[in-house]
């Protein structure tokens, strides 16, 4: 949680592409293995590049319901990642365990448990170049009740990135 909170992403993605298994992944891709979806910008997980289909994803140990039109992939960003605790890869000999759903893995988020307080973080940055300007920020409310057999907890998030395109370069302006 600490790692993913320091590095600072809009979008939980981008650390795990530096899980090699993971490289593959995407968080802009209009197309999902051949199938056409119309949310761009919906973050996919996709394990060996074998197929974002062929990747498990679980929140605590269960399976996640697809986030994408016509997909079973799943759109990671409907996980809250001020909740994520930690990310557990699985590469080897899943699909033994968990179906054919798992040929190429699991990825499983295990959220905290028992959040109670208020806790917000909002980050924003710059380029050298003084554009792409990028914030984001989440807030996240719990509160234990029942003798700390329930917890009730609310958590949202905004992310804003401003485009830098290949002609807003001069090295990549006339490619």
């Amino acid at each position: 949680a600490e790692e993913l909170q320091r590095s600072g992403p809009a979008d939980v993605v981008d650390p795990l592409r530096d899980i090699p298994a993971l490289s593959t992944s995407t968080s802009t891709d209009a197309s999902i293995d051949g199938v056409f979806s119309e949310a761009v910008g919906q973050s996919i997980l996709n394990l060996r590049g074998l197929g974002s289909n062929r990747t498990l994803v679980l929140v605590n140990g269960r399976r996640h319901v697809s986030g994408v039109a016509g997909a079973q992939a799943v759109d990671i960003t409907s996980i809250p990642s001020a909740l994520i605790e930690r990310v557990e890869v699985l590469t080897g000999g899943a699909s033994s365990i968990y179906g054919a759903d798992a040929v190429t893995g699991v990825v499983n988020f295990v959220l905290r448990e028992d959040f109670e307080g208020v806790e917000g973080n909002i980050q924003t940055g710059i380029s050298s170049k003084g554009d792409a300007w990028r914030i984001n920020g989440d807030l996240t409310w719990g509160k234990n009740f029942a003798d700390g057999r329930g917890n009730l907890t609310i958590s949202g998030e905004y992310a804003r990135n401003d485009e830098l395109q290949f002609g807003d370069r001069r090295f990549s302006r006339d490619n």
